[in-house]
C-alpha cells in the first residue's frame, strides 16, 4: 500500500477507536513495515507539537527569553518530544514480554502511535481555542481537565482493545505510560537545562 494511503487509513482508524469502535484496528498495516512506518506519526504530527509548546502559558510567561533561549527552548523540547515517542514503545517491549503479550505488542505500538497523532492534534485545538480566547479564560482550566481526562480514556480504550487484555491492565499500562512520558520530559530538562 502507497504511504500516503496508509497514512490516511491510520489516521482513520485512529479516528473510529476515538469513537470507541473496535474496528479502527482494522485500518493499520500490522506488517513489521507497518510497524517502522507508524513511527512517522511522530513526524507528521511534530510541527503541531510545537505549535501546543508555544501556545503553552509558560513559555510565554518565560522572562528575558532571548533568541538564542529561544533555539534552546526548541532544542529541549524538539529533544524530549522524540524520546518520548521512543521511550514508552521501549518499556513497553519488556512489559509485553512480562505480561506474556510480545505476540499483540507491535499491533498495541502500531495503534498507540496512529492514535498519538489524534492525541497531539486535538491538543493543540483544545490549546488553540484557549490562546486565541475561543474558550474562555474561566473555562480554560475546566477545558484542560476533561481534555486529560478525554485522552486518559482514549488511550485506555486503543490499550485494551489492541492488547485484548482486562480494563484494570489497561488502566495500568496508561498510568506506566503517562508516568514515562513525565520521567522522560523531567529528565531531559534536567540533564539540558
Amino acid at each position: 500500500m502507497p504511504l500516503r494511503e496508509e497514512i490516511f487509513q491510520a489516521l482513520y482508524g485512529a479516528s473510529l477507536l476515538a469513537r470507541l469502535d473496535s474496528r479502527g484496528m482494522s485500518c493499520f498495516n500490522l506488517t513489521t513495515e507497518g510497524f517502522w512506518r507508524s513511527f512517522l506519526a511522530a513526524v507528521i504530527v511534530a510541527p503541531a507539537y510545537w505549535l501546543l509548546v508555544w501556545l503553552r502559558p509558560e513559555t510565554e510567561a518565560v522572562p528575558g527569553l532571548q533568541e538564542s533561549s529561544v533555539i534552546w527552548l526548541g532544542f529541549v523540547e524538539t529533544v524530549d518530544y522524540f524520546l518520548t515517542w521512543a521511550a514508552f514503545p521501549a518499556i513497553m517491549v519488556l512489559v509485553a514480554r512480562w505480561m506474556g503479550l510480545d505476540h499483540l505488542y507491535a499491533t498495541y505500538i502500531i495503534a498507540y502511535n496512529w492514535c498519538q497523532a489524534l492525541v497531539v492534534l486535538f491538543l493543540v485545538v483544545v490549546s488553540a481555542a484557549i490562546g486565541v480566547g475561543i474558550l474562555p479564560e474561566s473555562i480554560a482550566n475546566f477545558a484542560l481537565t476533561v481534555s486529560f481526562v478525554a485522552v486518559l480514556y482514549y488511550l485506555w480504550f486503543v490499550t485494551k482493545t489492541a492488547l485484548q487484555i482486562e480494563w484494570h491492565l489497561a488502566i495500568a499500562l496508561v498510568l506506566l505510560e503517562f508516568v514515562s512520558t513525565l520521567l522522560v520530559g523531567t529528565g531531559i530538562r534536567a540533564v539540558l537545562a
